[in-house]
């Protein structure tokens, strides 16, 4: 065969069909490139040199060969008419299923045939016909189910004329050979399924031959039901899960059914309790068994469907096209890598890490609507939320109920002061009157400089508690590595420095400390001096005087974080970028209604929040016999409730409050006007507004109340016409309550429900989707009733169980013993903040250091604590250390 310089072949020669089976199996040498290679990166003048250029395949009925077994096969069926060879395994599919024969066939209609004319056995054959092809496939699953068996499309499908051919063969029929060509090596591992394996070498004649018309769409199904193998219930592990019962299984959790109780209703009763006698194995389906690992598969792999391109990086794309063309855009800023920026400013390509720079930046309407006049932006960023290791920006505000809000979230894999400035003045330019006061962040400056130079230089800036903590912690190991008694004094001096809340004693205390530890870890005393002395304002409690919604760390951001990590991630940072983006805007909408039904079901938003609220109870429940008055003048003692040896000091500032706005008051009556500009307090709790304040309040409204009763100011014989009013109105409601009894109204009203329950039932929709679990949960509802309907169980009088224990109405159950497991030990050394006492040891021994002792804290008695000596200090340390071995690290 000849070919013209155009590379096309001539049409002036006759072509034998020899030479079409030589050059088909020249192209199918060509196209596999022998040993894998690609012949069109080779060196041209050069031939791919490999084992598969030599002709091994010879025909046992003519001199021919062949390079592969494809090859000779169809040279076997054109030339010789597809005769068996006996001695030829290599080309023919299937063994003669007679235990006494060796005859092999490459068609198995030749085999069937050759059983049924030379060993008298006869194949089970029928006929079916249908009218539609879901009416096929209908039947052929319910086949597949009740016989346990599965058959599978393994060729395309072939049209002539008028009438479609489609076979569908036995799962069980095929070679077991791995697929991989004779000149690969094995694998090194056997990574077969712990199931086993499906196939096993044999040849299985049971198959359908489908014909389909198509013009009329009528299919006559030839159902051969003969099989070589045994079908038994195991073989259904190797089964892909029905169609119809996937579609089921999806119906469900797209209505958001549980997985225990999809399984559940899947079972349809069968093996429960009452119902585990009369099952048989024939009554055993497949998809009753169905772990919570096949639906939850279902789940991922119909969240995975919403994606738009199995790409990431081009779905990310579509993504932001389609939420661009909504009429709020959500996305602020969209700059794809190795591209220009798509949404947001051109500034951004002008960046020098633009071209790697991947940015996302979100905030939906609400979003920017909840940022504006809060009390406090929180801002921090995180990682292990995608695949890709891009940081994820958080920025969350308190609502009214002091729950944390998302108000907006930046994806990007460079998180520095000039990019973030993008991010911040696209909020800016769709918000022009958005004010922000009060930033909380950890140690990082990008974030609150970036706000600063959007937003305005009035910007207030506070670090979190919790990290200014864990950087003196670190820093204190490394400056003081061996001593551990003075590392742990030099933390507990820097708590209570941190926790005073007034100006002038922290800044004696401060300087005391520099004075006293100066000669004892000078490293350390320059490190705070020169990182934290110069901007006290931003971590010392004393200067937290504002609004900030009374928030000394970044747990809201800390609880978005994890409540997206564990709950929805579930601790899998191999999340693509689409995914993560879908996912904050799922939540976003989850918040969203959060937040709309709390304003549908709270009357007051004015209200105040839970803390103020908890402290204000907490308050009201310290008994008179706990408060003494104090040798100072306008001053309280009142006992602590955790140590009972431990008295804090309220004292009275000023009689009423003179500023224009009060932003922490309580607004209870038993606390009638009570503020934060009014009284301060000793303990330690962070809030201006302590319980013991609370108390001191209730206790003085509730004194002046009872002085002027007795001064003859309330005449207690006069009934309040409130009280008179609301007792008359009282009363005469009760007169007019219907004389049914609770039991009855709730039969009539069980009654009224079973009324609408069976109209309901009505609907062809509600009967296709939620039937099954309707029928569950009546025939669950119907078993109970009957199990109380018997005469001996409405007759019996169980009786009453006698006590042998009291437990208190808040008591928990007491642990069950168990082996206690020795803990590992942290390798250096947990700190542990003071406790309460030792907090004013520590103030007491800083303020006799000073030069003004007359500042110290007094005792009930009024008298000045003296400084703990070395001796009583050093036992305090131990008990200190032993304490912390104990119970872990506690801050």
């Amino acid at each position: 065969m000849k070919s013209s310089k155009s590379g096309k072949l001539a049409s002036d020669e006759p072509v034998s069909r020899m030479e079409i089976d030589e050059a088909v199996s020249r192209i199918e040498v060509v196209v596999d490139g022998g040993d894998g290679q690609d012949d069109r990166a080779m060196p041209s003048g050069s031939a791919p040199q490999s084992q598969s250029n030599t002709k091994t395949y010879q025909c046992s009925l003519c001199t021919e060969r062949f390079t592969r077994g494809t090859s000779l096969k169809r040279h076997r069926i054109r030339k010789h008419q597809g005769a068996p060879v006996e001695d030829d395994k290599s080309i023919t599919k299937s063994k003669c299923l007679h235990p006494d024969c060796d005859k092999r066939f490459y068609h198995t209609t030749k085999m069937l045939e050759h059983m049924k004319e030379d060993h008298n056995v006869e194949s089970t054959r029928s006929h079916h016909d249908f009218n539609s092809e879901k009416d096929f496939l209908d039947w052929k699953e319910r086949e597949e189910m009740t016989n346990h068996v599965y058959f599978s499309q393994q060729r395309g499908v072939i049209e002539r004329e008028s009438t479609r051919y489609c076979y569908y063969i036995c799962q069980q029929d095929g070679s077991a050979q791995p697929h991989r060509s004779q000149d690969q090596p094995a694998r090194k591992t056997d990574r077969k399924n712990r199931r086993g394996q499906m196939k096993t070498g044999m040849s299985c004649p049971a198959r359908m031959s489908v014909h389909t018309n198509t013009e009329t769409g009528t299919i006559n199904v030839t159902y051969l039901r003969t099989h070589s193998h045994e079908p038994s219930f195991k073989d259904t592990e190797h089964h892909p899960i029905p169609k119809s019962i996937r579609t089921e299984i999806e119906s469900k959790i797209a209505l958001g059914i549980p997985t225990t109780q999809i399984r559940r209703e899947l079972r349809d009763g069968l093996g429960e309790r009452d119902n585990r006698d009369g099952m048989t194995t024939g009554q055993l389906r497949a998809y009753q068994f169905i772990s919570k690992r096949i639906v939850h598969k279902l789940h991922r792999k119909m969240n995975y469907s919403a994606r738009l391109h199995p790409q990431d990086n081009m779905s990310t794309y579509l993504m932001i096209n389609k939420l661009e063309s909504e009429k709020y855009n959500p996305i602020l800023i969209y700059k794809p890598q190795g591209e220009s920026v798509v949404i947001g400013d051109p500034g951004i390509d002008q960046l020098p890490h633009a071209k790697d720079l991947f940015a996302v930046g979100i905030q939906t309407r609400e979003q920017l609507h909840m940022m504006n006049n809060r009390e406090i932006l929180c801002i921090d960023a995180t990682h292990g939320t995608n695949q890709y290791g891009f940081s994820l920006t958080n920025l969350i505000v308190p609502d009214e109920w002091g729950k944390g809000y998302p108000v907006g979230h930046f994806i990007s894999n460079h998180t520095d002061e000039e990019t973030l400035c993008y991010f911040f003045q696209e909020m800016k330019s769709r918000s022009p009157n958005l004010t922000i006061a009060v930033v909380m962040s950890n140690d990082d400056y990008s974030g609150p400089n970036a706000i600063k130079s959007v937003f305005g230089e009035g910007i207030k800036r506070l670090l979190c508690k919790w990290h200014v903590h864990r950087a003196w912690q670190r820093k204190l190991r490394h400056h003081i590595p061996t001593d551990d008694a003075l590392r742990d004094e030099v933390y507990e001096t820097l708590v209570v420095i941190l926790e005073e809340k007034n100006i002038n004693t922290f800044n004696e205390l401060a300087e005391t400390f520099r004075n006293k530890y100066t000669s004892k870890c000078e490293s350390f005393v320059k490190y705070f001096s020169a990182n934290y002395m110069n901007r006290a304002e931003a971590w010392a409690m004393c200067h937290r005087n504002f609004p900030h919604a009374a928030t000394d760390t970044n747990i809201f951001v800390e609880a978005f974080q994890n409540r997206l990590k564990t709950f929805f991630i579930k601790r899998q940072p191999n999340r693509r970028v689409d995914d993560l983006v879908n996912l904050l805007l799922e939540i976003e909408e989850e918040d969203y209604w959060s937040r709309k039904s709390a304003l549908q079901n709270k009357s007051n938003l004015n209200a105040p929040p839970a803390p103020m609220e908890s402290r204000h109870k907490s308050g009201l429940q310290i008994e008179d016999k706990d408060v003494g008055y104090s040798d100072i003048p306008h001053s309280w003692q009142v006992r602590s409730q955790s140590a009972s040896e431990i008295w804090h000091t309220v004292t009275e500032i000023q009689q009423a409050c003179e500023q224009d706005h009060c932003f922490e008051e309580c607004r209870e009556l038993a606390c009638l006007g009570l503020c934060s500009h009014l009284y301060y307090c000793s303990c330690d709790d962070g809030s201006l507004l302590c319980k013991h304040i609370h108390k001191i309040r209730s206790f003085q409204i509730r004194t002046t109340q009872n002085e002027q009763r007795a001064e003859g100011y309330c005449d207690d014989s006069e009934a309040d016409p409130i009280e008179v009013s609301i007792t008359t109105t009282s009363v005469q409601d009760d007169q007019n309550v219907s004389q049914s009894t609770p039991p009855e109204r709730m039969l009539a009203s069980t009654k009224r429900d079973l009324t609408e329950l069976q109209e309901m039932l009505q609907n062809e929709h509600i009967v296709q989707v939620l039937l099954p679990h309707i029928s569950g949960t009546l025939k669950k509802l119907l078993a109970e009733c009957k199990a109380v309907s018997g005469e001996e169980m409405i007759n019996a009088q169980p009786t009453e169980a006698e006590a042998h224990a009291t437990f208190a109405p808040n008591g928990k159950l007491q642990l069950q013993p168990v082996k206690k497991v020795p803990k590992r030990r942290n390798a250096r050394p947990a700190f542990t903040g003071p406790t309460v006492a030792e907090r004013k040891e520590i103030m007491n021994s800083l303020v006799s250091d000073s030069e003004s002792p007359s500042s110290a804290i007094q005792s009930p008695a009024g008298k000045t604590t003296l400084a703990l000596d070395e001796k009583n200090l050093a036992s305090r340390k131990h008990r200190r250390r032993t304490r912390a071995r104990e119970g872990g690290n506690v801050n």
